[in-house]
């Protein structure tokens, strides 16, 4: 009975062909890909083979190892590695003279070149790499690169023919300006898809962007580059912690997918007023094709600034966008005037999700509320829109961080009575209260909420 059993259920894992046990095992964190050595003959090598090198020293000496041990662990895997090509290595470390100096590291990168890698990660901490093999800035073979927090030597000449993913993040160029005009174009990266830029110091007042492979472009700026982007190919872009940016009608036309956090400039005056609501206001009337929109509530005060050029400086009709979330200060009549206009753009919109934002902005106050806004007054005075113009499409709605202020509730039964076919509702509380007033409030808006849209599942969290 014994043997029938064994019969019935063989280790057939252990007789695979040694490719497909070391790709399968490949996929295991490093230190449990070499335990498997000890299973049985079959696996006592398989390791030597793995095609996913994956070294996090943080990781490692989270268990009382030493950074001597992690070195000689990466040693190890080098040395006893047989030769195959090399998916991806990734190396995350911290840098210094005694135990990972940035000759290891550049023996490691090294090997990893010399086995074809497609895959390249570094993390690199507390310390400079000097003299990386000139073929790493040629390498024919990488697709995907990621560069966290690595201080390199740039040499004139860069070039990667079918690099497809560039990740590059808290990295100097300071010294190398002539880097970052080539970095990024498609002489040195002519296959180049997405691009994720943050926070580095480019050592450059503006960064032009005109890539034609791109496809995905997110830049986390926070050092109020002048940012200009010409990619008749993107599909989505991704501005974080920028001022506007400089997007040609070609791109913003492309774009389907769109995320702006923007950051206010240091300077004042009406000249930079003027400017942030051109450059937002162009780039709302260029998204022909967006389906998916987030905008913060910069971005949102930026279009208040606009004065009585605002209702003639927003789209007339995008039929295109589905998802919209949008950051909102409740605190600003302005901003709600902003954002009832703005959902007239958007006559097929299916999806809004409003989160509500709090801080407390000097340069709100000293802006906005100084402004006759004269011809945004009339339309934000209607109860209702004007024939045509409710929100038939939309099926659902969430606003996060509601505090259930007097004007929050009264933009929510606003919405609530324009968007006729509206399924469903959720509120997500800024703050749990559990004071049987609260609950009490909390029950008569509801019960409030209910009247105005009794068809609408409505849920509070």
């Amino acid at each position: 009975m014994k043997k029938c059993c064994s019969n019935q259920n063989p280790d057939r894992i252990s007789y695979l062909p040694d490719p497909v046990r070391s790709h399968i095992v490949s996929f295991l964190p490093m230190r449990d890909a070499i335990r498997t050595s000890i299973l049985s003959k079959q696996w006592r090598h398989i390791y030597y083979s793995l095609s996913r090198l994956e070294f996090d020293q943080y990781d490692f000496t989270k268990i009382k190892h030493k950074a001597a041990d992690f070195r000689d662990f990466v040693d190890r895997i080098v040395i006893c590695h047989d030769g195959s090509d090399i998916q991806k290595f990734s190396l995350k470390t911290r840098l210094d003279d005694e135990f990972i100096s940035s000759s290891r590291v550049r023996t490691w990168v090294s090997f990893a070149l010399q086995h074809n890698v497609q895959e390249l990660e570094m993390w690199m901490y507390y310390g400079k790499i000097t003299n990386l093999p000139f073929r790493f800035f040629t390498c024919m073979t990488l697709r995907v690169l990621s560069l966290v927090s690595v201080e390199i030597e740039w040499p004139t000449t860069v070039r990667f023919p079918v690099l497809k993913y560039l990740y590059v993040e808290d990295l100097s160029f300071d010294q190398y300006e002539n880097t970052i005009d080539k970095l990024f174009s498609s002489c040195t990266c002519p296959m180049l898809e997405d691009l994720v830029l943050r926070q580095c110091d480019l050592g450059v007042s503006t960064l032009s962007i005109c890539n034609p492979s791109l496809k995905y472009l997110q830049i986390f700026d926070g050092n109020q580059l002048n940012i200009n982007i010409s990619v008749s190919t993107l599909h989505k872009l991704e501005c974080i912690w920028c001022l506007p940016p400089n997007i040609s009608s070609e791109t913003l036309s492309s774009l389907s997918d769109a995320y702006f956090e923007l950051s206010d400039s240091d300077l004042r005056g009406t000249a930079v007023v003027a400017s942030q609501f051109n450059s937002v206001s162009k780039i709302l009337l260029g998204l022909h094709n967006v389906k998916t929109l987030e905008l913060d509530s910069t971005f949102i005060e930026f279009l208040s600034r606009g004065r009585d050029l605002l209702p003639a400086s927003l789209p007339l009709s995008c039929c295109s966008l589905k998802h919209l979330s949008l950051g909102l200060l409740f605190r600003s009549s302005i901003h709600i005037q902003v954002i009832k206009l703005l959902l007239r753009s958007y006559p097929h919109l299916q999806t809004l999700v409003i989160t509500v934002e709090r801080e407390e902005y000097d340069w709100h106050l000293e802006t906005s509320t100084s402004m006759n806004l004269t011809g945004m007054e009339d339309h934000s005075q209607l109860k209702k829109l004007a024939p045509g113009d409710t929100l038939d499409r939309l099926r659902m709605l969430e606003i996060r961080e509601f505090e259930g202020s007097d004007s929050e509730i009264e933009f929510v039964r606003y919405l609530l009575e324009n968007a006729n076919f509206l399924e469903k509702m959720n509120l997500s509380k800024a703050h749990n209260q559990q004071s049987a007033e609260s609950q009490m409030k909390e029950s008569e808006m509801m019960l409030a909420f209910a009247k105005v849209a009794p068809r609408v599942k409505i849920s509070l969290s």
